[in-house]
Order: C-alpha cells, then structure tokens, then sequence
C-alpha cells in the first residue's frame, strides 16, 4: 500500500515549506497560465485528425512547477493504491479546488475548438511511488469524453528514461478486450508534456522509474470533458 509520510515530512522540513492555503479558491488567476506561443489550431487539427495529440512546453513552466509542488506539500490524499495515491478536484464544491486549476481548465476550454460542446467535468492528480511493482492498469476514463494528461516532475529526477517506463500507451479502441489486437500508441514522459486523448479509449501508464528521494516522485494531472 502506497505510503509515504515519513518522506512527505522530511521533505517539508528539509525544504522549510510551509502548507499555504492563499491559492485555494475558484478566482482565476489573473495571467494567462497556457503557453500563449502554442499553435493551437494546429493541435485542434491533429487531434481530430488522430483522435490524440501531443504538446511539449504546453504550460507556462512556472505553473507546472507549482502544480507539482501543490501535489508534493499538500497533506491529505483522498485515494490510495499499491503504488501511487491520488486527489481528486471538482469545481462543484466537493472536493478541494485551487485558483490554477481554475485558469488550466478555462483556458483549457477556451483554446480547443473539439471541446466546444464539452465542458470541464472532473479531475485528480497522482503521486508516485518512485519505482513501480505494478503500473495502472489498461481502462478508459469512465464518465468523460475528452482527456488532458499533464506530466510535472522534471526531466532530471527521471532514473530510467525508455519505452519501458514512465510513459502512457494509448490503444485504438474502447474496447478492453481489443487492446492486444489493435494500434498503440506510445506517448513518452517528458516534463510539462500533455497527452490529449478520447477518454474511452483504453489507455495505461506505464511503470514508474525515478530517482530516489520524496521530490523526485511523479506528479500528474488529469483533466476530464464531458
């Protein structure tokens, strides 16, 4: 069972963090938190092109960074499994929620035209234990349409950096019973990478491998549209 307090305390001290609780909250920001130097017709265009897409650089790096540090300092998780531990965000005031997830999600919405129809539904992050015995597993994500996947652990502490690791593997169909019969599709780790995809496509993460040390761990975000 993913435990990791001991390391989650350690690192609070080391690093002299205190837990602020200034950017919870539903106000946007007031700056744009989007790489505003993306090409986002370009991405609309391929991803109903491919029914995925990929986009490096795709937040302002700033902000990456304090969605990782967010993950890292907050002291509660709200799910916990073999090898990782997750909390949940909804904008409808049942789950914790904090100002930057509001402009990710607006901005989000506001930049890709497949989403016109579709409004922000849900999400979560995930922290990692840093090597994986077991990945999560092939599934869909149930109850949405349209999935934004943000990587935001540094390139640095990756330890093993292959098709093996890290990464996420999208199959062509909703089917879980095909996924062995059908194309793959790999999207390999990389800071501040999104992976936008059809949420019923069956999908799986791959195994984690990151260097020692609570910091290091890997953070994701999720973003679902119905």
């Amino acid at each position: 069972m993913y435990n990791d307090n001991n390391e989650y305390l350690k690192y609070l001290l080391d690093n002299k963090i205190l837990i602020s609780t200034e950017e919870l909250g539903y106000e946007r920001l007031p700056e744009k938190v989007l790489n505003q130097h993306l090409d986002f017709n370009k991405f609309n265009n391929e991803f109903i092109e491919k029914g995925y897409c990929v986009i490096d650089d795709f937040l302002n790096p700033v902000y990456c960074e304090r969605l990782r540090k967010f993950m890292l300092t907050i002291n509660f998780r709200n799910d916990f499994y073999s090898s990782y531990a997750a909390v949940n965000y909804s904008k409808k005031g049942d789950r914790i929620w904090f100002r930057l997830l509001t402009n990710i999600s607006d901005e989000i919405k506001e930049n890709f035209k497949f989403l016109d129809k579709l409004n922000y539904s849900r999400g979560w992050s995930l922290i990692h234990e840093n090597t994986h015995e077991k990945n999560v597993g092939k599934h869909p994500d149930p109850g949405a349409l349209i999935t934004f996947n943000i990587w935001c652990t540094p390139d640095e502490c990756v330890l093993k950096d292959s098709n093996e690791y890290n990464g996420i593997i999208i199959y062509d169909t909703h089917d879980i019973r095909e996924a062995e019969k059908v194309k793959k599709n790999l999207i390999q780790y990389k800071f501040n990478r999104v992976a936008i995809f059809d949420s019923r496509k069956i999908h799986e993460s791959l195994l984690s491998s990151f260097k020692p040390g609570y910091e290091n761990r890997k953070v994701n975000y999720t973003f679902l549209f119905k």
